[in-house]
């Protein structure tokens, strides 16, 4: 099997932060040259069946509306990479996180297939460096799980023994890669357009010490903002981050929907204002604790240090409109039903309770069930306002 091909960028899917990557690895689009490519997820070939037909990816800018088509930008799937020579040597994850998990299984397979044409060796890996950039705090689940399937596959007889030498250099090449790129879709399917926001910054994190300083070598030849997380933990970058998203998504729906459940997509710089910075710290201040019982923080780290940071980054961001707010609003104009919080808030405090459980910390995880019982119910009054659109009569 052919090895990654060298400098180049695979981005999986071509959602809105796939889309907003894209956008400026390509320099504005402006390099077309086919070292920056979408990947489709294997068992899901609508979106590669679209582009096959001729349809377009349209990205929108200053200049005007751009469409993007073509094999070299669309080639198919991982493991139709695999087969075609086509490997990336970075591969960004950008799926919404309840996604990530079966992603690994194509990683695997195509280093079944490369183990079976004699091409699985510890100085060649025929897998891209795996960035995973969806939010939420999952890196030590995902690499777990990614172990215990490459175990799988060596019980079935698909892979040879990889301890010692093989499985720390395979699961080497899983990194985090938290992004505060931002970016906007409108509408749905081949008529949906993109709105990538100003370059945002992308800390990596974990994984392989030189694969990762190769990675941030690769990833930053182009327009993008890339960063080091050099002496940070994956699960640190991440409650950083979640501190952020926890205020702007889930702080963000809580004044965003009214007491008759009535919903505005609010701007991140609106949910600020709303919450307030005493609502900032309080959160900010229970995540900490958190993060401190199970060290992904020093103790003597401070918590108005932490705040002014977690601010500064949101205002940052003052105009963009959260995910998740994102995600409610389309619900609610395509008359979808409204159930269960949205993947970020899921990834986010299912994690931050386990911590709060193993560690503990009552208090913490008091509040952050309360805030999650707060956000169910809020929903509930939106779905309870506006019932889903029925369904069309059959012909």
């Amino acid at each position: 099997m052919t090895p990654p091909l060298p400098g180049t960028i695979g981005i999986l899917p071509s959602g809105a932060l796939g889309v907003a990557l894209f956008y400026h690895l390509t320099g504005s689009l402006s390099c077309l040259d086919g070292s920056v490519f979408f990947l489709e997820r294997d068992g899901r070939p609508a979106g590669g069946a679209v582009r096959s037909r001729g349809a377009s990816l349209r990205v929108a800018d200053a200049a005007g509306v751009h469409s993007v088509t073509g094999v070299s930008v669309f080639p198919g799937g991982l493991k139709a990479c695999g087969a075609a020579g086509r490997l990336p040597e970075v591969l960004l994850l950008c799926t919404n996180p309840d996604q990530l998990l079966p992603l690994l299984d194509p990683c695997v397979q195509v280093l079944e297939r490369a183990h079976q044409e004699g091409d699985l060796r510890e100085e060649s890996i025929p897998l891209p460096a795996l960035v995973l950039c969806a939010n939420g705090i999952y890196f030590q689940r995902v690499r777990q799980v990614f172990i215990e399937k490459l175990e799988e596959a060596t019980l079935l007889g698909r892979l040879p023994d990889l301890w010692p030498g093989l499985m720390p250099r395979i699961v080497g090449r899983l990194m985090r890669g938290v992004t505060i790129q931002t970016g906007v879709r409108e509408g749905n399917g081949p008529d949906a357009l993109y709105r990538p926001g100003p370059p945002g910054l992308t800390r990596l994190a974990g994984g392989e010490v030189a694969l990762r300083r190769r990675v941030h070598e690769v990833l930053s030849r182009g327009g993008g903002m890339f960063e080091l997380a050099e002496g940070s933990s994956p699960t640190r970058v991440e409650f950083d981050k979640g501190m952020v998203n926890l205020v702007a998504n889930l702080l963000g729906q809580l004044v965003a929907i009214d007491s008759h459940g009535g919903f505005t997509p609010l701007s991140v710089g609106q949910v600020v204002e709303r919450v307030g910075e005493a609502g900032v710290r309080e959160l900010v201040g229970r995540v900490l604790e958190v993060g401190k019982g199970v060290r992904a923080y020093d103790v003597r780290e401070d918590l108005e240090r932490v705040t002014g940071a977690t601010l500064e980054n949101l205002r940052r961001h003052a105009d963009h409109i959260p995910s998740s707010l994102q995600w409610l609003d389309l619900k609610l104009r395509r008359g979808e039903p409204v159930a269960g919080l949205a993947p970020t808030e899921t990834w986010l405090l299912e994690p931050l309770l386990h911590y709060a459980r193993s560690a503990g910390l009552a208090g913490a995880e008091e509040y952050l069930v309360g805030l999650r019982r707060e956000l169910e119910a809020k929903l509930q009054q939106v779905a309870r306002s506006r019932p889903p659109t029925p369904p069309p009569p059959r012909p």
